[in-house]
């Protein structure tokens, strides 16, 4: 099969050049960078943070929930807001100790079909990303 030349490429349609565009490495950069500056700016104002890690699965009747609510409280207590990434179970817990104590809630979340949504309840701020990476570095 001939390979076509970089003038027979720019001189294909129009339309598809953008069809082709939109999948390709330069176009997922544009993305991820959209994302990174769409949560930095979220987070811009929010101060001293601390971050909560754990499972999703934890039930609200499970010792460690109600210890991460607990943990929560005193890090909010102390002036400082709570960042999780959003989901259920120690997760909510967190966000949930750091409401109660009336301090900042953030949640960093995936946009994922497979995946919960953010509890609502528990979160005063969403930061929300499709690409894993930029949610980590949030």
């Amino acid at each position: 099969m001939k390979r076509m030349t970089e003038d027979e490429r720019l001189l294909r349609a129009e339309s598809d050049l953008s069809r082709d565009f939109t999948h390709t490495d330069p176009w997922r950069v544009l993305r991820i960078m959209g994302e990174f500056v769409d949560g930095f700016d979220t987070l811009a104002g929010l101060g001293p943070a601390v971050s909560f890690f754990g499972s999703a699965r934890i039930k609200s009747d499970d010792p460690m929930y109600a210890a991460a609510v607990h943990t929560a409280r005193l890090v909010a207590e102390a002036g400082y807001a709570v960042i999780t990434g959003g989901g259920p179970g120690l997760m909510e817990a967190a966000n949930r100790g750091a409401r109660e104590a009336g301090g900042q809630s953030i949640g960093c979340t995936m946009s994922c079909r497979l995946k919960p949504g953010p509890i609502p309840m528990s979160i005063w701020k969403c930061a929300s990303a499709i690409f894993l990476c930029a949610r980590r570095c949030l």
